[in-house]
């Protein structure tokens, strides 16, 4: 096997690799590993491409255009998880204001909207 077929087995291997672990609904990926992942095999397939002959990168053609649209649909699916993450970071983080506003000072009592006060009594 040639060093541009061992590119192209390798990035594909990664890929179907990165695709499995982002199905799993219940795992946190780490996305940045993986980035640096695919950018190192991307770099390995660039730099075999520009070694190969010319009739070696034409017969890749196919496996070129599966790779190409593999990562597309890896980009969609963490671009989507990212965007579930920063929304449940937004929820989160508003929840925590809500909260924050009931708390009561010192156990006994707390300061409410308008500045009046709230007796909270224990027991």
């Amino acid at each position: 096997m040639s060093r541009l077929e061992d590119a192209f087995t390798a990035l594909a291997e990664l890929q179907d690799r990165h695709l499995a672990i982002l199905a799993n609904e219940a795992a946190a990926p780490d996305t940045a590993a993986m980035l640096f992942e695919r950018q190192r095999a991307f770099a390995n397939l660039k730099a075999a491409v520009a070694i190969a002959t010319p009739a070696a990168v034409a017969r890749c053609v196919d496996r070129h255009d599966r790779i190409r649209a593999t990562d597309r649909q890896l980009r969609e699916r963490i671009e989507s998880l990212q965007q579930q993450l920063m929304q449940r970071i937004r929820r989160g983080a508003t929840g925590k204001q809500v909260l924050a506003g009931y708390r009561p000072a010192g156990g006994t009592a707390a300061a409410g909207r308008g500045g009046k006060r709230h007796v909270y009594l224990k027991g």
